[in-house]
Protein backbone atom coordinates (compact mmCIF):
# COMPACT_ATOMS: atom_id res chain seq x y z
CA UNK A 1 0.00 0.00 0.00
CA UNK A 2 1.10 3.56 -0.95
CA UNK A 3 2.24 5.63 2.15
CA UNK A 4 -0.63 8.13 3.21
CA UNK A 5 1.07 11.49 2.15
CA UNK A 6 -0.59 14.34 3.17
CA UNK A 7 -3.48 15.97 0.12
CA UNK A 8 -2.33 19.79 -1.36
CA UNK A 9 -5.76 21.03 -0.42
CA UNK A 10 -5.87 19.53 3.43
CA UNK A 11 -4.66 22.49 4.71
CA UNK A 12 -7.07 24.51 2.89
CA UNK A 13 -9.76 22.23 3.51
CA UNK A 14 -9.47 22.95 7.45
CA UNK A 15 -9.16 26.38 7.39
CA UNK A 16 -12.25 26.74 5.35
CA UNK A 17 -14.08 24.82 8.58
CA UNK A 18 -16.81 26.36 9.18
CA UNK A 19 -15.68 26.65 13.07
CA UNK A 20 -12.43 27.72 12.00
CA UNK A 21 -14.07 30.64 9.98
CA UNK A 22 -15.75 32.18 13.13
CA UNK A 23 -13.33 32.55 15.26
CA UNK A 24 -10.43 33.55 12.82
CA UNK A 25 -11.43 37.19 12.46
CA UNK A 26 -11.88 36.99 16.40
CA UNK A 27 -8.43 35.79 17.09
CA UNK A 28 -6.89 37.90 14.43
CA UNK A 29 -8.28 41.65 15.84
CA UNK A 30 -7.07 39.95 19.39
CA UNK A 31 -3.72 39.50 18.00
CA UNK A 32 -3.38 42.44 16.71
CA UNK A 33 -4.25 44.55 19.40
CA UNK A 34 -1.87 43.23 21.88
CA UNK A 35 0.86 42.92 19.43
CA UNK A 36 -0.09 46.71 19.04
CA UNK A 37 0.01 47.15 22.57
CA UNK A 38 3.46 44.91 23.06
CA UNK A 39 5.13 46.37 20.28
CA UNK A 40 4.89 50.36 21.58
CA UNK A 41 6.12 49.07 24.92
CA UNK A 42 9.08 46.47 23.94
CA UNK A 43 12.80 47.85 24.20
CA UNK A 44 13.94 49.33 21.02
CA UNK A 45 10.48 49.20 18.79
CA UNK A 46 10.38 52.53 17.76
CA UNK A 47 12.63 52.09 14.66
CA UNK A 48 11.71 55.38 13.32
CA UNK A 49 13.67 57.28 15.83
CA UNK A 50 17.20 57.99 15.85
CA UNK A 51 19.46 55.10 16.47
CA UNK A 52 20.69 56.75 19.54
CA UNK A 53 17.27 57.57 20.86
CA UNK A 54 15.96 53.95 20.81
CA UNK A 55 15.32 52.33 23.86
CA UNK A 56 18.45 49.74 24.73
CA UNK A 57 20.97 52.02 22.59
CA UNK A 58 23.86 54.02 24.35
CA UNK A 59 25.79 55.77 22.15
CA UNK A 60 24.98 54.44 18.92
CA UNK A 61 25.24 50.82 20.63
CA UNK A 62 22.57 48.57 21.50
CA UNK A 63 22.92 47.83 25.19
CA UNK A 64 20.49 45.11 26.22
CA UNK A 65 20.85 41.98 24.06
CA UNK A 66 18.00 38.56 23.58
CA UNK A 67 19.90 37.09 26.41
CA UNK A 68 19.10 39.84 29.29
CA UNK A 69 15.59 39.39 31.22
CA UNK A 70 14.09 41.93 29.77
CA UNK A 71 14.17 40.62 26.52
CA UNK A 72 13.53 36.85 27.97
CA UNK A 73 10.31 38.11 29.20
CA UNK A 74 9.47 39.60 25.71
CA UNK A 75 10.07 36.25 24.32
CA UNK A 76 8.46 34.65 26.65
CA UNK A 77 5.01 36.77 26.09
CA UNK A 78 5.14 36.35 22.64
CA UNK A 79 5.84 32.28 22.51
CA UNK A 80 2.77 32.24 25.29
CA UNK A 81 0.77 34.16 22.51
CA UNK A 82 1.63 31.86 20.02
CA UNK A 83 0.99 29.03 22.23
CA UNK A 84 -2.64 30.26 22.90
CA UNK A 85 -3.25 31.18 19.22
CA UNK A 86 -2.40 27.46 18.23
CA UNK A 87 -4.61 26.18 20.98
CA UNK A 88 -7.81 27.98 20.01
CA UNK A 89 -7.25 27.13 16.09
CA UNK A 90 -6.03 23.56 16.80
CA UNK A 91 -9.04 23.12 19.01
CA UNK A 92 -11.73 24.24 16.81
CA UNK A 93 -10.37 21.80 14.41
CA UNK A 94 -10.06 18.73 16.71
CA UNK A 95 -13.49 18.92 17.51
CA UNK A 96 -15.21 19.21 14.20
CA UNK A 97 -13.32 15.65 13.80
CA UNK A 98 -15.41 14.30 17.40
CA UNK A 99 -18.11 13.18 15.93
CA UNK A 100 -16.83 11.12 13.18
CA UNK A 101 -13.99 9.84 15.80
CA UNK A 102 -16.66 8.78 18.66
CA UNK A 103 -18.19 5.09 17.20
CA UNK A 104 -14.36 4.44 16.50
CA UNK A 105 -13.31 5.12 20.23
CA UNK A 106 -16.23 3.37 21.96
CA UNK A 107 -15.88 0.23 19.50
CA UNK A 108 -12.18 0.37 21.32
CA UNK A 109 -13.62 1.28 24.97
CA UNK A 110 -16.00 -1.45 24.75
CA UNK A 111 -13.92 -4.00 23.51
CA UNK A 112 -11.45 -3.45 26.14
CA UNK A 113 -13.96 -3.70 29.02
CA UNK A 114 -15.26 -7.30 27.35
CA UNK A 115 -18.95 -5.52 26.43
CA UNK A 116 -19.77 -6.91 23.14
CA UNK A 117 -23.18 -5.94 22.56
CA UNK A 118 -22.21 -1.95 22.87
CA UNK A 119 -18.87 -2.59 20.35
CA UNK A 120 -21.40 -4.05 17.98
CA UNK A 121 -23.54 -1.44 18.39
CA UNK A 122 -20.59 1.03 16.56
CA UNK A 123 -20.78 -1.04 13.51
CA UNK A 124 -23.73 -1.24 10.85
CA UNK A 125 -25.52 -4.22 10.35
CA UNK A 126 -25.27 -4.55 6.53
CA UNK A 127 -24.33 -6.92 3.80
CA UNK A 128 -21.24 -4.92 2.98
CA UNK A 129 -19.87 -4.78 6.37
CA UNK A 130 -16.15 -6.38 6.11
CA UNK A 131 -13.48 -6.95 9.07
CA UNK A 132 -9.99 -8.13 8.57
CA UNK A 133 -7.45 -9.17 11.78
CA UNK A 134 -4.59 -11.57 12.59
CA UNK A 135 -6.46 -14.44 13.65
CA UNK A 136 -8.22 -17.25 11.78
CA UNK A 137 -10.05 -16.76 9.11
CA UNK A 138 -8.66 -13.16 8.67
CA UNK A 139 -11.89 -12.21 7.21
CA UNK A 140 -15.52 -11.48 7.63
CA UNK A 141 -18.00 -9.85 5.78
CA UNK A 142 -21.89 -9.57 6.07
CA UNK A 143 -24.47 -8.36 8.59
CA UNK A 144 -23.06 -10.74 11.18
CA UNK A 145 -19.37 -9.90 10.35
CA UNK A 146 -18.47 -8.68 14.01
CA UNK A 147 -20.35 -10.99 15.95
CA UNK A 148 -18.67 -13.65 13.84
CA UNK A 149 -15.15 -11.99 14.13
CA UNK A 150 -15.39 -11.77 18.29
CA UNK A 151 -16.57 -15.45 18.59
CA UNK A 152 -13.83 -16.51 16.39
CA UNK A 153 -11.26 -14.08 18.54
CA UNK A 154 -12.58 -15.62 21.25
CA UNK A 155 -11.83 -19.10 20.58
CA UNK A 156 -8.27 -18.23 19.37
CA UNK A 157 -7.75 -16.33 22.76
CA UNK A 158 -8.81 -19.49 24.19
CA UNK A 159 -6.88 -21.87 21.96
CA UNK A 160 -3.55 -19.59 22.80
CA UNK A 161 -4.13 -19.31 26.97
CA UNK A 162 -4.39 -15.42 25.63
CA UNK A 163 -5.35 -13.01 28.67
CA UNK A 164 -5.49 -9.42 29.63
CA UNK A 165 -5.99 -7.85 26.11
CA UNK A 166 -6.02 -4.04 25.41
CA UNK A 167 -5.98 -2.25 22.59
CA UNK A 168 -4.64 1.54 22.93
CA UNK A 169 -5.28 4.37 19.93
CA UNK A 170 -3.50 8.03 18.97
CA UNK A 171 -5.05 10.50 17.64
CA UNK A 172 -5.96 9.82 13.73
CA UNK A 173 -2.65 10.16 11.43
CA UNK A 174 -5.30 10.57 8.50
CA UNK A 175 -8.63 11.53 8.23
CA UNK A 176 -10.84 11.83 4.28
CA UNK A 177 -14.22 12.65 4.58
CA UNK A 178 -16.90 12.83 1.47
CA UNK A 179 -20.07 13.53 2.14
CA UNK A 180 -21.09 10.37 4.17
CA UNK A 181 -18.68 8.35 4.12
CA UNK A 182 -15.12 8.70 5.96
CA UNK A 183 -11.70 6.95 5.83
CA UNK A 184 -9.40 7.43 9.37
CA UNK A 185 -6.34 5.83 10.66
CA UNK A 186 -5.37 5.22 13.96
CA UNK A 187 -1.88 4.51 15.24
CA UNK A 188 -2.55 1.37 17.82
CA UNK A 189 -1.29 -0.93 20.36
CA UNK A 190 -2.22 -4.48 21.05
CA UNK A 191 -1.84 -6.13 24.57
CA UNK A 192 -2.07 -9.18 26.05
CA UNK A 193 -0.75 -12.55 27.73
CA UNK A 194 0.38 -15.85 26.79
CA UNK A 195 0.12 -17.41 29.01
CA UNK A 196 1.06 -15.46 31.42
CA UNK A 197 3.73 -13.47 29.46
CA UNK A 198 2.87 -10.07 28.61
CA UNK A 199 3.48 -9.21 25.05
CA UNK A 200 2.67 -6.05 23.02
CA UNK A 201 1.78 -5.33 19.36
CA UNK A 202 3.38 -1.87 19.03
CA UNK A 203 3.64 0.25 15.91
CA UNK A 204 0.40 -0.97 14.49
CA UNK A 205 -2.67 0.85 12.79
CA UNK A 206 -6.27 -0.03 12.19
CA UNK A 207 -7.98 1.62 9.10
CA UNK A 208 -11.89 2.38 9.35
CA UNK A 209 -14.62 2.89 6.52
CA UNK A 210 -17.34 4.72 8.29
CA UNK A 211 -21.06 5.71 6.77
CA UNK A 212 -22.48 8.78 8.09
CA UNK A 213 -26.53 8.03 8.56
CA UNK A 214 -29.56 9.43 10.17
CA UNK A 215 -27.87 8.14 13.74
CA UNK A 216 -24.41 9.43 13.50
CA UNK A 217 -21.23 7.78 11.61
CA UNK A 218 -21.16 3.94 12.24
CA UNK A 219 -18.04 1.69 11.16
CA UNK A 220 -18.51 -0.17 7.74
CA UNK A 221 -15.39 -1.92 7.82
CA UNK A 222 -12.06 -1.84 9.08
CA UNK A 223 -8.73 -3.86 9.23
CA UNK A 224 -5.92 -4.05 11.91
CA UNK A 225 -2.41 -4.01 10.82
CA UNK A 226 0.65 -4.78 13.09
CA UNK A 227 3.86 -6.75 13.39
CA UNK A 228 4.42 -10.14 14.70
CA UNK A 229 4.07 -9.72 18.98
CA UNK A 230 6.72 -9.96 21.13
CA UNK A 231 7.34 -10.26 24.41
CA UNK A 232 7.57 -7.03 26.38
CA UNK A 233 10.71 -5.81 28.40
CA UNK A 234 10.83 -6.13 31.87
CA UNK A 235 11.79 -2.65 33.48
CA UNK A 236 15.06 -2.38 34.80
CA UNK A 237 15.67 -2.89 38.44
CA UNK A 238 16.93 0.03 40.05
Amino acid sequence: MKKPTTRPNQQAEIWDDPLVGEIRPVVREAIERILDEELKRAPGAAWYTRAEQRAGYRNGSLTRSLGTPTWRRWRMRYLTLGIIVCMVIGGAATAADAPLMAPIQKFIDSFNKGDVAAASATHAAVADLAIMDEVPPYFWRGQQAFQAWSTDLDGDSKKHGITDQVVTIGSPTREETNGDRAYVVVPAVYTFKEPGVAMSEAASQMTFALKKGADGWLIHGWTWTGPKPQPVAAPAKP
